[in-house]
């Protein structure tokens, strides 16, 4: 009983962190969400029927990445690492929100759709700005 008492002492002691917990919890929600990208490709071909198209709204989704990258790494050394990532989240939220009002409503386009993608830019800074916040705990 000692050696389980142990375990979970030692497993969950990052849980003692408030911002830590903060971060866990709204991470859990995502879970909730279906993976909406997966099916990113097939709306693209419902609305195309065209395989060149979808190769490049899928270059669209990725190139902001590449391009925005170095630059994020220098952002998020300069900012506050909070701000950064309740402004890419809240960017994301508003673009897929977007997205799926378009999508609900029968009033999408491929041109719409690949400005959006586009946009989601800013998501590009998520991940490393995500990487940097749970290093400084």
């Amino acid at each position: 009983m000692e050696t389980v008492k142990r375990f979970g002492h030692r497993t969950f002691s990052s849980l003692k962190i408030r911002n830590y917990r903060l971060y866990l919890s709204a991470k859990g929600f995502l879970f909730l969400e279906p993976d909406a990208d997966s099916c990113l490709g097939l709306l693209v071909l419902q609305l195309t029927h065209s395989g060149t198209i979808l190769g490049i709204v899928l270059a669209l989704q990725f190139l902001p990445i590449l391009l925005f990258g170095p630059i994020a790494g220098v952002m998020i050394d300069r900012y506050s690492k909070r701000k950064m990532l309740y402004l890419t989240q809240s960017a994301a939220a508003i673009l897929a929100l977007l997205m799926d009002c378009f999508w609900f409503f029968g009033v999408i386009q491929i041109g719409m759709y690949m400005f959006l993608l586009f946009v989601w830019a800013l998501y590009s800074y998520y991940s490393p700005t995500r990487q940097a916040f749970l290093m400084e705990w």
